[in-house]
């Protein structure tokens, strides 16, 4: 979702394709092998490592892949040559938190909680701890969020992001 919204946010023009993760397409498991969700190809450029792909029209093209949530916001924010340069630039800091702030508290969600909060809800798939403890290790994060959010109405302060303009 975060990814979507960093596309739109900065206003890229892309292809939304919606995908049942019961029935992965094999043209998205060719492209990403991984098997999850987000995947944003691109055209490679003439340095970009890159996988082969058919098109819709049977051509065989070079995409360079991109299959990590944050690495898509990253790309959208900083590489998109059809971003809203101001739009983009908006996500880098917020009221309370600057860029390396916000940084961090990506990166202790996307994987000291998201870990614990998988072996929370999976915790038949990892019996050397009860489900309460993952529950206890993921805490102090959720508290860390109730506490911004005791403060302010948004994690980054007292206002939403800026309008966004859809994309052209």
């Amino acid at each position: 979702m975060r990814a979507r919204l960093a596309l739109m946010h900065c206003g890229a023009r892309c292809i939304l394709r919606e995908v049942s993760l019961k029935n992965k397409p094999a043209q998205m498991l060719k492209a990403s092998n991984k098997g999850t969700v987000p995947v944003l190809l691109l055209q490679a450029g003439e340095n970009d490592e890159s996988t082969a792909l058919v098109d819709n029209n049977g051509r065989q093209r070079n995409h360079r892949v991109i299959d990590e949530s944050i690495d898509i916001m990253q790309r959208a924010m900083n590489e998109n040559p059809l971003r809203d340069k101001q739009n983009a630039n908006a996500w880098l800091t917020t009221e309370t938190m600057n860029t390396d702030e916000v940084d961090a508290l990506i990166d202790q969600n996307d994987f000291e909680f998201k870990e614990q909060l998988d072996k929370y809800k999976y915790s038949v798939r990892h019996p050397e701890h009860p489900q309460h403890f993952y529950l206890e290790q993921a805490m102090p994060f959720l508290e860390q969020l109730e506490n911004r959010l005791a403060k302010s109405p948004y994690l980054g302060g007292s206002q939403s992001e800026p309008a966004m303009k859809p994309a052209s």
